[in-house]
């Protein structure tokens, strides 16, 4: 199954989601330094840095205990 693009990272971007809740909250595209962006989500009122490698995207995603990569393929 081919994947789609679903977070074009351009500074500036911005999603709004809900929770099964119902509460919204937003994730903006804050910074971008080359290949090197800042997410800001206001759910957990953090940001992640995430780095594009090739065809991956790599997150210091401050909820885990190590660097995650995620594949994108177009």
């Amino acid at each position: 199954m081919p994947s789609t693009s679903y977070y074009p990272l351009t500074l500036g971007n911005t999603w709004t989601y809900k929770t099964n809740a119902g509460q919204s909250y937003t994730t903006k595209m804050t910074e971008q330094n080359g290949d090197a962006f800042t997410v800001h989500t206001t759910l957990v009122n953090a940001s992640t840095k995430i780095k594009r490698a090739g065809d991956e995207y790599i997150s210091d995603n401050p909820r885990r205990a190590r660097p995650s990569s995620v594949s994108r393929k177009t």
